[in-house]
């Protein structure tokens, strides 16, 4: 009896030992593009499957590349021999192509991956332009560019002209344009070829009641419209609180300066998102809706004291929008 324990133990055992192990390098390439897709936003988890093998590196890679968001901590690369063609971190490696002289195709098909750039801070080294022997890397299938205006530009002091990084430089054409501290044209240094090309331009402005200049200018285009030749969409998110003391003739200018610009563009929509209540001297709080009523009814007396006939006033009003922030984001649209 202890003989056939042992005999069937044994059988068992050499049966286990003879089913062929299954290799993730096997796995059918539909199989493994479902994996990476419920693990995207798992960069570790795909770095790792980077190294399986090189047909998950193939797969998993580009992935990878997708979507970029670059802070101060990726600037600076650890040294000039920093790229590593089979390092899986594209910040890392992002920061050894700028810093390489040579050209590689290696390098441009990395960049080729690239959907969604996010610029966190602008004081980069590895940015800088005119450097001698440099080449200009591209992003031909960017399509969102994220980027903090706060010091985006590199300044020529043999000149004293400002001009875009070569990280922009080689960027030519997004259908989306995110620009946080304010989007005036003419104070950031992003190419006038990015310019042209967004669908939609989203300004994350601090306030829309500054005491200096509004965050975005149309006048300063002066009559020439083709700049924003492809904008459908123009929208400003005003972070909380929202609250005001008065509404301003000021802040009316200010909204008809973009219905003027809508002129020129007949599919535009120019869109405020926040939460905006009003303090008047005298009686209760007028929250949003109210104010957003209020707001437009002050829209339709200055505009038709401009001479703008009813039909005119109306087609301008039906393209300028104003939503709650959380209503803007469930809305799904944006």
């Amino acid at each position: 009896m202890g003989q056939d324990r042992f005999s069937k133990q044994t059988l068992t055992s050499r049966s286990i030992q003879s089913e062929p192990l299954v290799s993730l390098s096997s796995l059918p390439s539909e199989l493994i593009i479902n994996i990476v897709s419920h693990l995207k936003d798992d960069r570790k988890a795909l770095s790792t499957l980077c190294q399986v093998s090189k047909s998950f590196d193939a797969l998993v890679r580009p992935v990878l590349w997708e979507h970029i968001v670059l802070t101060p901590r990726h600037y600076t690369p650890p040294s000039k021999w920093a790229f590593d063609p089979i390092s899986n971190n594209p910040k890392e490696v992002l920061g050894g192509i700028f810093v390489s002289k040579r050209f590689e195709n290696s390098y441009q098909g990395l960049l080729g991956h690239v959907k969604i750039l996010i610029i966190r801070d602008h004081t980069v080294t590895w940015f800088k332009t005119k450097d001698a022997g440099r080449w200009t890397p591209s992003f031909p299938n960017l399509r969102t560019l994220d980027i903090t205006s706060s010091n985006p530009c590199l300044n020529d002091h043999s000149s004293r002209r400002k001009t875009p990084c070569r990280l922009l430089a080689g960027i030519a054409n997004v259908d989306y344009l995110i620009v946080r501290g304010g989007i005036d044209m003419n104070a950031i240094c992003i190419p006038s070829v990015i310019w042209k090309s967004p669908k939609e331009i989203i300004g994350i402005v601090p306030t829309l009641f500054p005491s200096f200049d509004p965050p975005f200018i149309p006048a300063k285009l002066g009559n020439d419209v083709e700049p924003l030749r492809n904008l459908l969409s123009l929208v400003f998110i005003v972070p909380p609180p929202s609250i005001y003391e008065t509404i301003s003739s000021y802040y009316t200018f200010f909204l008809i300066s973009f219905l003027r610009l809508a002129a020129g563009h007949p599919k535009l929509k120019v869109t405020f998102v926040g939460e905006f209540r009003y303090l008047p001297n005298q009686g209760p709080m007028l929250e949003h809706d109210q104010v957003v009523a209020d707001l437009r009814r002050e829209l339709d007396r200055k505009l038709s004291s401009l001479g703008w006939k009813a039909e005119e006033v109306s087609e301008r009003q039906d393209r300028l929008e104003f939503w709650k922030l959380q209503d803007w984001l469930d809305d799904g649209r944006h």
